[in-house]
């Protein structure tokens, strides 16, 4: 049977999708679109017609413009992949609302995805989302220039089975219960936000703006996410800015985030995802008010499950408490150790005019962080901070920016909660910015919830991909060529040439890799060099980019480390550009560091790989210790430096298992 079904597949290699992971199953292959217009004969048909150098060209002055795609059943979407117009760099979107829908008629409002690159045939890459979907709806908006939108191709990547239940058939937590809020107006009561008709709605007081509600679910439970139905009536009442907050007791608030939805209308769903914290309590404040006077909602479900999916902060380890920290000033005695005492109505006053200031942990050994909870002081709304720069470092020296995260609101005893990051870490500093009012900051209490024990390997102590390998680029100067980049030597330096703005540097690593993370350090020499904008791009062959996402780094300072998380897909080229330089004339970098594994890197006699992530199948190569158990499941099909791993079901179906690592 073995050799009947190795014969079959080389026979059949040429027809088989056997893909990397920017590629697979296209589910919108040959499907033709709907959308707001066409031009001529460019029609809705050549966006999915598998041939990016054909395209779908908007009729002119139709901006926004949308496509929408019926996929003929539910299904997990993994990516989608656009290619803008081969003809001109005009016609590209800097701004893409994605959009999901059950029956082709209630959208709602996955994200909203943003592009600063502006190109000829530019690829983005977008991912997926948790719920299974039937309709996809892309709104483009943003033109780059010229007077209408055009695309080359749209893919979307995943499996015709549903990942996971969708909102609609969950278990909706808020159903019945009635919520407590800022005001109401008339017969139009809380009760009718969370009645099951979005027909009915609770509309506020006139001018009570913002408005919030809050919901009491009764127990600890797991949110997976909230679906809100504005006012059927009209678009005015709709929300453009949501801060969603959760608590254990109904008085402690976290800050889980902010949502933005950009679109105004009657009748408006918009999809808010979960967060991964147990809770009982939730509160949705409504900020700038689309129009009219008042806020109004016809409908609010919150899906989940009456089971806490994870410990809350409160009950986890505080890390940091009796660890007195360092910081940037303190006055008089207010100092350091009422930061962390346990006690929130003590404080830290930080000195006046030490702005930004700053404070910073010794954990004593590397540690998991899962999150951090930040309590402001409890007399005034003034002191506290508006953006916190969060780092991370193994030796207290070099201090690596995790993120920057932002916080409305300003209040006394405001509690802000920051999620955790994936690398084990020692120390911790936070940096604070943006004051809310006065001269000095001052926090209550700072928290760090996890454990003793390294969730991961940092970056310092893993493979550092890049070393040795000459990247190329836009430009070098003089003897600080591309090689000084990836050196190992921090304090030699890559040389952009003088207004080589944009700047761009990129690598082969040889073969397929996971990326798990990068670190970057800026020149040695001065605070200038640096860049504040990074676009990371990935690509299979050096030719097709994909872009991944760009990163923001605020702060300027020499031989400055920034680390930027990795990504999902197996990648063998990097490129990185460069935007929005700190100062001068010019982009220079000490030192470019990639980590992560090589792929294909087995040992003989065992199969290494990987389940793609839209196979049903039981049988995932990693699984499998032995050749002869493999040989039993899996036959090997060469592609390239790789092999194919195919599994054989229980029915004897083969599918596609692995791409990116070799099964020996």
């Amino acid at each position: 049977m073995l050799n009947g079904i190795w014969l079959f597949l080389l026979q059949h290699a040429a027809a088989m999708k056997i893909r990397q992971l920017s590629q697979g199953n296209n589910l919108a292959s040959g499907i033709v679109p709907t959308g707001s217009s066409f031009m001529g004969t460019m029609t809705y048909s050549l966006a999915t017609d598998g041939n990016p150098k054909t395209r779908w060209h908007a009729a002119d002055n139709d901006i926004p413009s949308w496509l929408a795609l019926d996929l003929g059943k539910l299904c997990t979407i993994d990516d989608m992949k656009i290619t803008t117009a081969p003809e001109s760099l005009n016609y590209g979107f800097k701004s893409l609302e994605i959009y999901r829908s059950d029956d082709g008629n209630a959208w709602e409002l996955v994200r909203t995805d943003k592009v600063d690159e502006c190109k000829a045939a530019r690829v983005s890459n977008h991912a997926g989302w948790a719920k299974s979907t039937r309709y996809i709806k892309i709104t483009m908006k943003d033109l780059c220039a010229g007077n209408h939108f055009s695309l080359g191709e749209w893919e979307v990547y995943g499996s015709n089975a549903p990942a996971a239940t969708t909102a609609s058939a969950a278990t909706n937590l808020a159903s019945g219960i009635v919520p407590t809020g800022s005001s109401f107006m008339g017969t139009m009561t809380y009760s009718l936000a969370t009645d099951g008709n979005p027909k009915t709605r609770w509309h506020a007081a006139d001018n009570d703006i913002p408005s919030w509600l809050a919901l009491d679910l009764g127990k600890l439970c797991t949110i997976d996410d909230m679906k809100i139905t504005t006012a059927p009536e009209s678009l005015n009442y709709g929300f453009k800015s949501l801060e969603i907050y959760r608590s254990d007791d109904g008085n402690a608030w976290e800050l889980v985030r902010t949502d933005k939805v950009d679109e105004c209308k009657a009748a408006r769903v918009s999809n808010h995802a979960g967060w991964a914290k147990s809770t009982r309590y939730i509160k949705i404040t409504m900020k700038d008010l689309c129009a009219g006077n008042h806020f109004s909602l016809g409908e609010w479900e919150v899906y989940g499950s009456n089971a806490p999916a994870a410990t809350t902060a409160s009950a986890a380890t505080n890390l940091a408490s009796g660890i007195v920290p360092t910081g940037s000033s303190f006055m008089g005695t207010m100092t350091y150790s009422l930061a962390t005492d346990g006690n929130p109505k003590t404080r830290w006053h930080a000195a006046d005019n030490d702005i930004p200031s700053w404070l910073a942990l010794d954990l004593g050994k590397l540690c998991t962080i899962d999150d951090m909870k930040i309590t402001t002081a409890p007399e005034s709304l003034n002191y506290g901070f508006k953006s916190l720069e969060i780092y991370r470092s193994d030796d207290g020296n070099a201090w690596e920016l995790v993120r920057t995260d932002k916080v409305d609101e300003c209040k006394a005893a405001r509690v802000s909660n920051h999620a955790g990051w994936a690398k084990s870490t020692r120390y911790i500093k936070i940096t604070m910015k943006d004051l809310c009012a006065g001269n000095h900051f001052s926090l209550g209490e700072w928290e760090v919830y996890g454990s003793n024990a390294p969730a991961a390997t940092t970056a310092s102590a893993a493979t550092n991909l890049a070393s040795g390998i000459v990247p190329t680029g836009s430009s070098f100067m003089g003897t600080m060529t591309y090689s000084l980049a990836t050196d190992g030597n921090p304090k030699t330096r890559w040389h952009a040439a003088d207004n080589d703005i944009p700047s761009w540097l990129a690598l082969d690593l040889g073969k397929l890799c996971t990326i798990d993370d990068m670190k970057i350090t800026t020149a040695p020499e001065s605070l200038n060099y640096g860049f504040k904008s990074l676009e990371i791009y990935r690509s299979d062959d050096g030719n097709a980019w994909e872009l991944v996402r760009t990163d923001k780094v605020d702060e300027c300072k020499a031989a400055r480390v920034s680390n930027h998380a990795g990504w999902a897909k197996s990648t063998r080229y990097i490129k990185i550009t460069m935007k929005d330089l700190c100062a001068g004339n010019h982009f220079s970098l000490g030192e470019w560091e990639v980590y992560g594994t090589v792929g294909g890197s087995s040992a003989p006699g065992t199969c290494a790989g990987e389940l793609l992530s839209h196979s049903s199948d039981d049988y995932p190569c990693d699984t499998i210790k032995d050749e002869a158990t493999c040989l039993k499941r899996y036959v090997k099909l060469t592609t390239g430096d790789y092999h194919q791993c195919v599994a054989k079901k229980a029915t004897d179906t083969a599918i596609n298992c692995l791409v990116d690592k070799k099964c020996a």
